[in-house]
């Protein structure tokens, strides 16, 4: 599906575009698609300024709707000068050390997900290779990772600044996978995204949509 002018509504539960279907598909010059959709509880177009551009694209499953949006950015504030201490786990995903709090982020609905999704893949496994509906699992999977990432790190990084953390220091499990920890360890290890955790940690601390635009000044490795 073509991408190109775009008529952006929004309306009662939900929002209404008109895209265009591109030149190689249209009849006519005034030949537009009416889309109708609703968002992510996570995704209010209503703040921004201007739609720039609607691509349709087929994932396989169903059609998705990718936005190019205009935003303005705040301007960042300084960071505090309190520092903050996390430690990456498997059975709690990270836990910060505040002065004198701890704080628990659980890992409960990502294992869910990933007990779900990878079963779906391997029950409907083709003889010839991956089916439609095992690529299926395994590209939600792969978003519903992303989101959960993507909104852990948010909500630690925004949770410092409120705190006036202007510091975070992350614990670094070094050669930990190169250890042997039994059949069932290893493979608890094998699926630790600390390293990736901590790629989307450094990713939410430089982004100030993502910290209410906030930012601290430094995250490191211990």
């Amino acid at each position: 599906m073509g991408s190109g002018p775009v008529r952006h509504t929004a309306k009662k539960g939900g929002y209404a575009d008109w895209l265009s279907k591109g030149s190689n598909l249209k009849d006519h010059f005034s030949d537009f698609l009416l889309c109708e959709y609703q968002t992510r509880p996570d995704v209010d177009l209503s703040e921004v300024n201007s739609v720039q551009n609607i691509r349709a694209v087929w994932n396989g499953d169903e059609w998705e709707l990718h936005f190019v949006c205009k935003v303005e950015l705040e301007t960042l504030d300084s960071a505090g000068d309190g520092v903050a201490g996390i430690d990456l786990g498997i059975t709690n995903i990270a836990t910060v050390a505040f002065p004198g709090e701890y704080v628990l982020y659980p890992g409960n609905s990502l294992k869910e997900d990933k007990h779900y999704f990878t079963r779906a893949e391997y029950d409907t496994e083709g003889e010839n290779g991956p089916s439609e509906k095992s690529m299926w699992a395994r590209r939600k999977l792969a978003d519903r990772e992303t989101h959960f990432y993507h909104t852990l790190t948010g909500a630690i990084i925004t949770e410092c600044v409120e705190r006036g953390v202007g510091t975070l220091a992350v614990s670094w499990p070094e050669d930990v996978r190169e250890l042997d920890w039994g059949k069932t360890g290893n493979k608890k290890l094998h699926s630790w995204a600390f390293d990736r955790i901590y790629q989307y940690l450094e990713y939410a601390l430089l982004n100030p949509m993502t910290a209410s635009g906030h930012c601290l000044s430094a995250c490191s490795r211990l």
